[in-house]
């Protein structure tokens, strides 16, 4: 497998940290095609970042249809806005964006994706090499790190699948970058459309199911693997937990130069500013040049 793309959902609140992201990647001379999927409103924006090489900017509406940005435009509207009477059931940015990575095979011509939130970025070189074994994908499928809500999450995800949870091992499919396989796509798409009766996106939005849990699961137990091989996502160095947050201006350094991570996640609702950070960020770029 020697193709994959990078896949950034996003929007203008979070511009700022996908020009970290882009930056990052030409500091760290990445060569995989990026796409980046913004709000319909916010195009022009983001039209004008910098560092935009192997760039392509999509629409939600290109991606997922006028009827589901629709939807998403009419989630905070006023009663007073007729938007809030006309539309049915709206839907939150955080779920649109989760869309976006769940129909990445209707839209993307590679193999593999690896999609990124607005909070990671790149510290060091990565190759489509980086994300496979044998030519299998990485599924990343852990056993720790995982707290009651994400139980919950995979549970919901399991049962909309059909897929009994009783007696099933407690796996965290939650993690950065999110790889999905294009083939694994194609056939939850089939299988969730013919189980639910109707498109696969309005039965994930009636499921009300998590994006990353509910690809784990169908690969796991529907897929079978077949083109897949679990995986722990060791090139990533996560700030996840608030408490992870507060270390980061006194570990990262260290902890970068100890490991093998060649991206690094920030969680954005620990609501840091870009610039609170970058002086450390530009020291590891500084310090991983050699291996671009």
């Amino acid at each position: 497998m020697n193709d994959l793309t990078l896949l950034t959902p996003t929007f203008a609140r979070d511009i700022d940290r996908f020009r970290l992201q882009r930056e990052s990647i030409e500091q760290c001379g990445i060569e995989l095609p990026h796409i980046a999927v913004v709000h319909d409103e916010d195009v022009e924006q983001f039209q004008s970042v910098p560092h935009r090489k192997n760039l392509r900017i999509l629409s939600t509406s290109e991606v997922l249809g006028a009827n589901i940005d629709r939807r998403r435009r009419a989630f905070r509207v006023r009663r007073l806005n007729p938007l809030h009477w006309t539309v049915r059931k709206p839907i939150a940015g955080w779920m649109n964006q989760q869309l976006v990575k769940l129909a990445a095979a209707q839209f993307i011509e590679t193999d593999a994706v690896a999609a990124l939130d607005s909070d990671i970025f790149f510290i060091d070189r990565v190759t489509a090499e980086d994300f496979h074994t044998g030519g299998k994908l990485h599924l990343y499928e852990t056993t720790t790190n995982i707290d009651v809500q994400m139980a919950e999450w995979l549970c919901r995800s399991m049962k909309f699948l059909g897929i009994n949870p009783a007696g099933q091992p407690l796996k965290q499919y939650i993690h950065h970058p999110f790889l999905m396989h294009r083939e694994v796509l194609r056939e939850f798409y089939a299988s969730v459309s013919q189980r639910a009766g109707k498109p696969w996106i309005e039965a994930v939005l009636d499921g009300n199911v998590f994006e990353c849990t509910t690809y784990g699961a169908f690969a796991r137990h529907i897929h079978g693997m077949k083109l897949l091989e679990a995986a722990e996502p060791r090139l990533t160095l996560s700030y996840w937990w608030p408490e992870q947050v507060a270390s980061f201006e006194r570990d990262f350094l260290e902890r970068v130069r100890g490991g093998s991570y060649k991206i690094v996640l920030i969680q954005s609702n620990a609501a840091k500013d870009t610039a609170e950070y970058r002086r450390l960020i530009e020291q590891a770029w500084s310090g991983n040049k050699l291996s671009v």
